[in-house]
């Protein structure tokens, strides 16, 4: 993680809100209504995947104030998928699951508002590549969890376990111990 460019756009930044723009919610069903092969596998696994696909801002009055305020939004699609674990069991996240084993995926797209003290352009560039990549998931994850977990259960599906979110071991900051 550089740190030097987080910093630049971290004081700028405050989450507004984070809402789903978009689902795509697909389940393989049988004629008679239920999970294909469902008791051919009775294990399942999930695949999750995610990635910043749009940024966008505006500019708008604060009534009260009478001062602009700047709005920074960025789309976040992200993709679970459900799939019947074959007997050699699961398969490596290198490799695609094949077609026949995906018994659900989900596929949101998630919009990201943060209020910003300065204009969108203004923003680091390199800073706001560091944020997307290490403080958003922070702000949507648990909207995502929540919404993936919500689905399944609804469509009586195995629940996909959505583990926390934690920022990937190549970026973390290594410090020295004092001895």
């Amino acid at each position: 993680m550089n740190l030097t460019a987080i910093k630049k756009v971290i004081p700028h930044l405050a989450v507004m809100g984070v809402v789903p723009t978009n689902i795509a919610f697909d389940v393989k069903f049988d004629q008679n209504g239920s999970a294909e092969n469902q008791e051919l596998f009775p294990q399942t696994f999930s695949r999750f995947q995610w990635g910043c696909v749009g940024q966008g801002d505006r500019t708008v009055q604060d009534p009260v104030k009478g001062i602009d305020q700047y709005l920074v939004i960025l789309l976040v699609r992200t993709l679970a998928e459900i799939a019947f674990q074959p007997e050699a069991g699961p398969i490596p996240e290198a490799e695609p699951i094949p077609e026949d084993l995906v018994l659900s995926t989900i596929e949101v797209t998630f919009a990201v508002t943060y209020q910003s003290d300065v204009p969108a352009d203004m923003l680091d560039v390199e800073g706001m590549q560091e944020f997307i990549q290490h403080n958003v998931p922070y702000h949507f994850w648990p909207y995502w969890r929540e919404l993936i977990q919500n689905l399944a259960i609804r469509s009586q599906l195995p629940v996909p376990n959505l583990p926390p979110y934690r920022v990937p071991e190549a970026a973390q900051i290594q410090t020295k111990s004092a001895d």
